[in-house]
């Protein structure tokens, strides 16, 4: 077996910012108001498609796109000042900006989630309540926000469509007398995407009763919780080093370059997390046979499934396994073989497994690759 690097690793790792992307430019004219205050804080949220020539990412399923967004702004004494849902829908008008007032002179931190309605019930905090629930509490003037939302985990669920929740590196704005502050915030998706791709080299067609990977941790923090990180003493934070590496990156790259780059492999789980699940994929499928052992029969389905923010071996942050076991109708014994080379399964991966099969066994190729986005009009306020 052999691993293709399709972009940086680290960036692989995380394809974090490429995602869903607020950024600063635009026409303030456009902007939806809400007036009162001193200062403005001016918060654009678009989608970005800089990679996609690089990474081949075909479009984005309904449940990797945003659906709703959260934005709480608090104050320099951590007592919120702002605390706003929006429902996305593309009845509604496009906006290309949100806009806050705020009170000048003082530091601010900004917090911007989505999707919140796919997390049930929450851990880590007092009471049994849904994310929205606990969202709800931080009225204006609470306190503890941002001691509490740290606390955060939850077992994610990414059954039946479920749209997929997202968060981002909290933020501090400092704002002036007065005038207007245009901040750029990044969203990352808390799950890491899986596509597998069978081929057949065989003469014969091929039916796949069902694979699986382990293993895998259940539960995930809100937020991301990471320790150290390549190249900080360059940078002030993981998300600006991966925006580096991303820049820097090419499919061109060598494995020795990718690696070179670094992995983002100091998270945390949740020590109420259990690390020994194993996904199954249990509905079988065809694989047409190969007409001159050259070419390669296609499957009926690409399976694409998602999983939790994950660590094969908690305790060795440089040392993971994960394993592939697939059963072949008519094979007695599955087909078993080690994931190679994946330090880590960071949030927001997209791991794409091709799998061909042969007259002696299966062969696998591992290409770990940015989750993008293609260019479309999602963000309606």
């Amino acid at each position: 077996m052999k691993i293709k690097t399709v972009h940086s690793i680290a960036v692989c790792l995380v394809a974090f910012a490429l995602s869903f992307l607020m950024v600063s430019c635009g026409n303030e004219d456009d902007a939806l108001q809400t007036g009162g205050k001193d200062a403005k804080l001016y918060i654009k949220i678009a989608t970005l498609d800089k990679t996609l020539a690089k990474v081949g990412e075909k479009d984005l399923l309904d449940n990797e796109k945003m659906h709703s967004v959260r934005i709480i702004v608090l104050h320099e004494n951590g007592t919120v000042e702002h605390n706003r849902y929006y429902a996305l829908g593309t009845a509604q008008e496009y906006v290309p900006y949100v806009v806050l007032p705020v009170t000048a002179s003082e530091k601010k931190t900004v917090y911007v989630f989505a999707n919140e309605e796919s997390v049930g019930e929450v851990e880590g905090v007092a009471g049994n309540m849904s994310l929205t629930k606990f969202f709800d509490t931080y009225i204006k003037g609470a306190n503890g926000f941002k001691e509490n939302i740290n606390k955060i985990y939850y077992t994610p669920d990414y059954s039946d469509g479920k749209n997929i929740a997202m968060s981002c590196e909290p933020k501090e704005v400092e704002i002036g007398k007065s005038g207007t502050v245009k901040e750029t915030f990044y969203v990352v998706r808390v799950a890491t995407k899986f596509t597998v791709n069978f081929k057949n080299l065989r003469p014969d067609p091929v039916t796949v009763e069902n694979f699986s990977i382990k293993e895998y941790a259940d539960k995930n923090f809100l937020m991301a919780h990471v320790g150290s990180y390549p190249q900080s003493a360059t940078y002030s934070n993981w998300v600006d080093w991966l925006r580096a590496v991303s820049d820097a990156s090419s499919v061109d790259d060598s494995y020795a370059q990718t690696d070179a780059a670094g992995w983002l492999t100091d998270y945390a789980l949740p020590t109420q997390s259990a690390v020994n699940k194993v996904y199954t994929y249990n509905t079988p499928f065809n694989v047409t046979a190969s007409t001159d052992g050259i070419t390669c029969g296609t499957p009926d389905v690409t399976p694409v499934f998602y999983l939790p923010e994950s660590k094969s071996n908690p305790d060795d942050q440089n040392v993971q396994h994960y394993t592939l076991t697939v059963t072949i109708d008519g094979v007695a014994t599955p087909f078993e073989c080690e994931l190679p080379n994946l330090k880590s399964l960071f949030r927001n991966t997209h791991v794409v497994i091709d799998v061909t099969c042969k007259s002696n066994g299966i062969t696998t190729e591992i290409f770990v690759r940015p989750w993008n986005v293609i260019n479309h009009d999602q963000i309606i306020l």
